[in-house]
């Protein structure tokens, strides 16, 4: 039977937060069928506001428990007003775990999605997706294919470049491209797991987040990064206790 869950779209707008008309809390019930039946289980991963109202990036479980990315589209008062699903007919996994990945730039919206086949982690591949202001897929190139890989954020710098944060091989990834999907910079680092997040600094560079595995323990990762990703500074933290998933780098005044 389809066991029906509910999506809440919860947004707090308010000066120095979010441009947005007001506070509101909707919930709607989730109903996204599209390619694949019996849904359930949708997770939105990311809000971001356009000129018609916000989209919502996120994945849904669907058959045999495979992910599916789902893109829905709400007015500025919180009403729904279309869902597309990304890569419906492809049977593998999209956008497994942590993923924040939408961005604007001049030309509407881009993000990047990963996706896996679970019999054969090897053949994962890391796509750009570009997403027109009512949440329609426009077009979806691959940036890489066949490597046991995934991203996790997706952020656009000033210079129009795209810096993707995620793992390859089991190690953090740095991988930064254009807007086409062309491959400038391919990182990873030993001792590490995964990076969950990245953004550009003012003095240049990038700082990089996420967690590597101590034994049974995570231990936080924070690294420092030129504008080619070689590391500048790495502190330990945490690497003798249990420490939780770093999920988000930000720069301070």
């Amino acid at each position: 039977t389809d066991r029906m869950r509910s999506i809440a779209l919860i947004a707090f707008l308010a000066q120095g937060i979010c441009l947005g008309q007001g506070t509101f809390n909707v919930v709607h019930n989730y109903t996204l069928q599209q390619g694949w039946p019996n849904p359930s289980g949708g997770t939105g991963r990311s809000v971001l506001e356009t000129d018609s109202g916000y989209i919502v990036f996120g994945h849904h479980v669907a058959t045999a428990g495979l992910t599916k990315d789902f893109i829905y589209q709400f007015d500025g008062v919180g009403n729904w007003l279309s869902d597309f699903e990304l890569n419906a007919s492809d049977p593998s996994n999209q956008n497994f775990g942590y993923s924040d990945p939408l961005n604007k730039d001049g030309y509407g919206v881009i993000g990047a999605i990963s996706s896996f086949d679970g019999a054969n982690d090897s053949t994962s591949q890391i796509a750009l997706i570009r997403v027109a202001n009512d949440g329609s897929p426009l077009w979806q190139v691959s940036v890489t294919d066949s490597c046991l890989c995934g991203v996790k954020q997706a952020r656009l710098t000033s210079s129009g470049k795209v810096l993707l944060a995620g793992y390859n091989d089991y190690m953090a990834m740095l991988l930064i491209s254009d807007t086409l999907g062309e491959i400038d910079t391919l990182r990873s680092y030993a001792n590490t797991w995964e990076a969950l997040s990245v953004c550009s600094l003012n003095v240049g560079g990038y700082c990089f987040s996420g967690y590597q595995v101590t034994g049974v323990d995570n231990a936080i990762l924070v690294m420092r990064l030129d504008s080619i990703g070689d590391v500048i500074w790495r502190p330990e933290i945490g690497a003798s206790m249990p420490a939780g998933d770093n999920l988000s780098a930000i720069q301070t005044q």
